[in-house]
């Protein structure tokens, strides 16, 4: 039976099913994809989180530095330096100048002596205290985009090597269009992950995060410019993708079979073909639902066909009496 339903039908539509099974494998790839990227950002893999803080410490047990491997383009993070010495010592730790390159220094607590330099490194005085112990608090700004490697040198103790990587935010980095550009793709696929029942009938929690997702895909687009100028820019970019996207598919039948997908039946002759409700996440109650609004009709022996257009909405072939 299950064989029988993802065999092609003729009638009443023309259908492609091993290309609707492609579209339904890439829609649990991308739901997988889709938590594993969760997953990483809860754990820190973009900012602060249990991947990305870290401690390294000098061989000699002298030096510690706390601080966060990944970040991102304009983001504060914060840094500690712990340093070990004779109490009442003046310390001195020199900052790499690999790995200012990436970062600026907008705040110290507690306020050390006046920095100076050393070559081209930024060395900061640190005064321990009765134990022999200083501890300074900085707050840098990332600045950079990549893999910034560095090193902090206590000036006769060995040195801690720390690498960070930042991620781009996208403002910096892109002009209006090319932001209009990338999240129009990204929002595509995303939607063609979440597949077409998702866009067919908002429920109360479908309409939430479409506000969410609006709001949020503003920002990425707008950035820091709210000017009526990059507004049209964004605007205008987003209607010539659309209308560029719908030529393509005009003219090559292939993409927009890959894009869009086609229509798929779902009930035949008063029988669910439920292998295929089941990856297109549709239930009985949802045909029977779409029945009794198009056509008034009650049970499901009363449904010749029920299809599940491009769009998403199920259409309703009553039985003949």
């Amino acid at each position: 039976m299950a064989e029988d339903e993802l065999r092609n039908r003729e009638d009443p539509i023309h259908e492609d099913i091993a290309l609707q099974r492609k579209r339904w494998r890439f829609e649990k790839a991308g739901y997988v994809g889709l938590l594993v990227i969760v997953a990483l950002a809860l754990a820190g893999l973009f900012s602060t989180g249990p991947l990305s803080d870290t401690v390294a410490t000098s061989a000699d047990g002298r030096l510690a530095v706390h601080y966060q491997r990944f970040s991102r383009n304009g983001a504060q993070d914060d840094l500690v330096i712990e340093a070990h010495g004779q109490p009442g010592e003046m310390m001195h730790v020199a900052l790499s100048s690999h790995w200012l390159k990436g970062m600026s220094i907008e705040a110290l607590n507690p306020q050390p002596a006046p920095l100076t330099s050393q070559g081209r490194d930024l060395l900061i005085p640190m005064l321990a205290d009765a134990n022999g112990e200083a501890t300074l608090y900085l707050t840098v700004r990332c600045d950079g985009v990549g893999l910034f490697r560095g090193a902090f040198v206590l000036q006769g103790a060995q040195s801690v090597a720390t690498a960070k990587f930042i991620y781009p935010s996208g403002v910096r980095l892109m002009d209006a269009v090319l932001r209009a550009a990338a999240m129009y793709v990204v929002l595509m696929i995303l939607f063609k992950i979440a597949g077409r029942r998702s866009l067919a009938e908002l429920t109360t929690f479908d309409f939430i995060l479409l506000l969410i997702v609006g709001e949020a895909t503003q920002q990425a687009l707008l950035g820091d410019d709210f000017s009526v100028t990059n507004a049209v820019i964004i605007i205008a970019t987003l209607i010539t993708i659309d209308i560029t996207f719908s030529r393509l598919k005009q003219r090559y039948k292939g993409l927009a079979r890959v894009l869009d997908g086609g229509a798929t039946i779902i009930v035949e002759n008063g029988q669910p073909l439920r292998k295929r409700m089941q990856e297109a996440r549709i239930t009985e109650e949802d045909v029977l639902e779409a029945a009794r609004s198009n056509q008034g009709i009650v049970h499901m022996s009363d449904i010749r066909y029920a299809i599940i257009e491009r769009n998403g909405s199920i259409s309703i072939i009553p039985a003949k009496d």
